[in-house]
């Protein structure tokens, strides 16, 4: 496998490549962890207490894209009003694009940074002998970062997107990086499959054979999309299986947004009475439901869980005990007014509702009202999020798990 710095990857307006920018250090705390982001520009970290040294890398996962691909990156947004968000009407069924995620990829690889951080004390054996599963790899960003910082293990990406393992496949194929494996599959349905054998011939290129393969399981920004049984079911199934021999590692990272304005203004702009939107969002007909966690009709996505919960899932699927690491950082991202949340959210936590609104026009409206809310919020003179200007802050806040097995 070729190795390659994710330092030679251009990133480009029309065409994100996998990620500018090598880190040399990782930044996170407990509670808070500060990434100022300038549009298509330098990511940068200050750490609030803790730095760690750490040569690793970055990805943050899926989009959708209801926006057009021409949104401007270096000059300011104007205001809703005059320049409502464009509209991208949707022909195909795989919804996910990789163009409007790869949009702000720079800031959403920083917790990439911070998660390798935390895996590498865990890996006991040399990279040619490790093998790793990126689960929800999408564009193939969080893989280039694995391979960047394992150079020779064994990489698979697998990802539910047909198209996002395409856009990896040719990224990948475009720098001549070969050695990695893509596979269509449902991680509701996915299961981990039975290691190579030491007669099989990519073990016998390896060299010394008296290490034993280690696995590692690595997700970034995925396993939100799931619903919560869903979730405890795949890790259950994971840490449990057969195929994952002890020492393996399972690290993940999931936004944890549920509660934020940016989300709960998705809920109310979707409840709202009397709206073009508002059929699509019709309870009484057992539609949407939205805010019901019974429901898996709804198009808000599951609260992530307690730490208290992870911990517990992971050990009583087999993780060591008294050693899964669990903690909670929240991102500051500085984005030019609303404009630029919304961009950011239509990748992620907002594409469930475009989805279900299939007349263009009520999406439109949809957008337009979503933003006029966002923009109170963190972009009106007064408010706790705006700096100056038309730039204001973006809270992201992510929880990360890592386990190895026991």
């Amino acid at each position: 496998m070729r190795h390659f710095s994710l330092t030679q990857i251009a990133v480009s307006r029309q065409q994100r490549s996998l990620i500018p920018q090598k880190k040399s250090y990782s930044t996170f705390h407990h509670q808070f962890s500060i990434v100022p982001f300038f549009r298509a520009s330098v990511l940068s970290s200050v750490p609030t207490r803790l730095t760690l040294a750490h040569s690793s890398h970055p990805h943050d996962l899926h989009p959708y894209r209801p926006f057009s691909t021409t949104h401007a990156m270096s000059s300011p947004s104007p205001s809703s009003s005059q320049n409502p968000t464009p509209i991208r009407k949707e022909k195909e069924k795989d919804t996910w694009f990789p163009s409007q995620y790869l949009t702000f990829a720079t800031p959403r690889l920083q917790p990439v940074h911070d998660l390798l951080a935390r895996i590498h004390p865990h890996i006991r054996v040399s990279p040619t002998h490790l093998r790793i599963f990126d689960l929800g790899c999408g564009p193939g960003t969080s893989t280039a970062a694995l391979v960047d910082a394992f150079p020779g293990a064994r990489m698979t990406g697998v990802d539910s997107s047909a198209n996002m393992l395409d856009e990896a496949r040719r990224r990948f194929a475009s720098l001549g990086v070969q050695g990695v494996d893509w596979v269509h599959a449902d991680l509701n349905t996915w299961t981990l499959p039975m290691p190579e054998s030491k007669s099989e011939p990519r073990s016998q290129q390896q060299g010394d054979d008296s290490q034993q393969q280690q696995t590692l399981l690595f997700s970034n920004a995925t396993l939100h999309w799931l619903r919560s049984p869903s979730r405890h079911a795949l890790l259950t199934r994971l840490l449990s299986s057969p195929s994952l021999a002890p020492g393996s590692i399972l690290a993940f990272q999931v936004p944890d947004n549920y509660h934020a304005p940016t989300h709960s203004l998705m809920r109310e702009t979707a409840l709202l009475p009397s709206q073009p939107w508002t059929p699509f969002f019709d309870s009484s007909s057992g539609g949407a439901k939205i805010g019901d966690l019974k429901s898996d009709q709804r198009p808000d996505l599951d609260p992530i869980e307690k730490s208290a919960t992870y911990i517990r899932w992971m050990e009583d699927a087999g993780a060591k005990k008294g050693e899964v690491q669990v903690w909670r950082t929240e991102y500051m991202h500085i984005v030019l007014g609303a404009r630029d949340i919304v961009e950011w959210v239509g990748s992620t936590g907002l594409r469930p509702y475009l989805d279900r609104i299939t007349e263009e026009g009520a999406r439109r409206a949809f957008l337009n009202e979503y933003e006029r809310r966002v923009g109170e919020v963190y972009a009106a003179e007064g408010s706790e999020w705006r700096v100056d200007g038309e730039r204001c802050v973006l809270g992201y806040p992510r929880l990360f798990v890592v386990g190895v097995k026991g």
